[in-house]
């Protein structure tokens, strides 16, 4: 059984979806349940063999007044209770604070293993209040694993919750649509082929974790130099008016645009040249994984956590230190400049990736943290057959 919020958008839900996808298709029985109050749509492809619960179906949707908010809660923790109780899965896995949350309170004394996902720098988190950091501390130490996305992780957890059980680091995979299609050799429109103007690519929440306005006053430093290249920043979020209010007063109207949502995320990346990461802190940028899996020469900043570990340090992604707009923007630059390098680079980001998150692997890898917590019946003699 797989917890997450939702499944209408996101990285977390994107992760959720590939992995049911994964399990389902090697036979494991899946539930996936999505706890959020609203319900939403799943905008994510599941395999048949997913059986996708939502929350709301079964205790009531969101209500509003705090008494009426809480009282909904309870019924999402007793309808959640009630159904790990009757399932009676072999693991339980959530994913993101809130639901980690309520995965724990929901499975207190039934005896089933139960691992909680961080999906993000909990030190770093902005969004993060002081009462969600104390319920981490407070109850993330009853869940049997705690999960972060990179081996830098592991320590910060540890500092966050000092009296955690286990905490492992467990990367996000590669997409299986996105991998097919890549070893089918369709990565999608090519740069090349996109449009007679070059373009800058980064996609993403407008949200100030993403530090759009660094990557905006990067391009404006190159833009005079670069008459051929324009910025394309996809997405939506509550900075837009703000950034495009940036974009009007560094001169760059027409040439960095925000065009919103796309259905067709890949094939856009697949248009850029380069492919740009601004943020001031991540759990495991799925958006870059993608862009370097396609072959497009990216640069990051080495911001907390994921980057350096994607970028293998620097080596197969360029790697500018957190909050350089000067050295963002030269390094976009040299990537621009030099097509031998650029073509170099993207590939060597693109094997790399491809490598190290192909999906096999890392469900191998969940299936040793599901051996640790004791996940009985198949999942664990898998992995001591293997």
């Amino acid at each position: 059984m797989l917890l997450v919020s939702a499944m209408n958008s996101g990285g977390a839900e994107r992760v959720a979806a590939t992995l049911c996808n994964g399990w389902a298709a090697r036979g494991d029985e899946v539930m996936l349940v999505a706890t959020y109050s609203g319900r939403g749509a799943c905008e994510y492809s599941l395999d048949s063999g997913v059986r996708l619960v939502y929350l709301a179906d079964l205790a009531g949707g969101a209500a509003t007044g705090a008494l009426q908010r809480l009282a909904g809660y309870l019924r999402r923790l007793t309808s959640l209770r009630r159904l790990i109780r009757e399932w009676r899965p072999d693991v339980v896995v959530s994913f993101l604070t809130n639901v980690n949350v309520t995965a724990v309170l929901a499975s207190r004394g039934l005896g089933v293993p139960l691992i909680v996902g961080e999906r993000i720098d909990p030190l770093a988190d902005a969004e993060s209040t002081a009462a969600w950091r104390l319920l981490r501390r407070v109850l993330y130490p009853f869940a049997d694993l705690v999960t972060v996305q990179t081996a830098g992780g592991v320590a910060v957890m540890q500092r966050c919750v000092p009296s955690a059980k286990r905490v492992e680091a467990v990367p996000n995979p590669i997409p299986g649509e996105l991998f097919a299609r890549i070893n089918q050799g369709a990565r999608g429109a090519t740069a090349s082929a996109a449009a007679a103007r070059r373009r800058i690519v980064a996609m993403g929440r407008l949200a100030d974790q993403k530090q759009w306005d660094h990557l905006i006053d990067a391009f404006a430093m190159i833009a005079p130099r670069h008459a051929d290249v324009d910025l394309w920043i996809w997405g939506e979020g509550q900075r837009q008016p703000d950034l495009e209010r940036h974009i009007a007063a560094a001169g760059l109207g027409g040439r960095a645009v925000l065009p919103g949502r796309t259905a067709s995320p890949w094939d856009e990346i697949a248009k850029a040249e380069v492919f740009a990461l601004a943020s001031a802190y991540e759990g495991f940028p799925n958006v870059l994984l993608e862009a370097m899996a396609l072959g497009v020469a990216s640069v990051a900043y080495d911001c907390p956590t994921g980057p350096r570990e994607l970028s293998e340090g620097g080596r197969v992604a360029a790697l500018v230190p957190l909050g350089d707009r000067d050295g963002l923007a030269r390094a976009i630059e040299s990537l621009l400049d030099d097509p031998g390098r650029r073509m170099q680079i993207g590939q060597a980001g693109s094997v790399s990736v491809l490598a190290r998150y192909e999906l096999g692997a890392v469900l191998r890898r969940w299936d040793e943290l599901f051996a640790l917590v004791g996940a009985p019946g198949r999942l664990a003699s898998r992995t001591v057959a293997r």
